[in-house]
C-alpha cells in the first residue's frame, strides 16, 4: 500500500511537495519549479493540481508525527513512584 505523508523539515507552505519528494527520492526543488510551472501555464490541469494539493495539504498526516504514535517516539509517560515506606 502506497502510504504518503507530509513533511515538517523542509516544507514551504503545507509540506506536500516535501513528503512526495522524500518518498520517491526527488529532488524537492525541481519538484517545486515542476508543480509551480504546470499550475501557471497548463489551465484546467494546473486548477486540478492545486485542488488536489490543498486537499492533501489537509488530508495527509505529518511523517513526523505517524513514525511517533507507531514507534512510540513521543514524550515518554511519567510513571507513578512507588510510594517509600520508613518501615524495613
Amino acid at each position: 500500500m502506497l502510504k504518503l505523508f507530509r513533511k515538517r523539515t523542509g516544507q514551504v507552505w503545507r509540506g506536500v511537495l516535501a513528503g512526495l519528494a522524500d518518498k520517491f527520492s526527488w529532488n524537492v526543488s525541481v519538484l517545486r519549479w515542476a508543480f509551480v510551472l504546470l499550475v501557471a501555464f497548463s489551465g484546467r490541469l494546473g486548477m486540478g493540481l492545486l485542488l488536489t494539493y490543498l486537499i492533501l495539504g489537509f488530508v495527509l498526516p505529518y511523517r513526523e508525527d505517524w513514525e511517533a504514535e507507531q514507534f512510540g517516539l513521543g514524550p515518554r509517560k511519567i510513571k507513578e513512584a512507588e510510594s517509600l515506606s520508613s518501615e524495613k
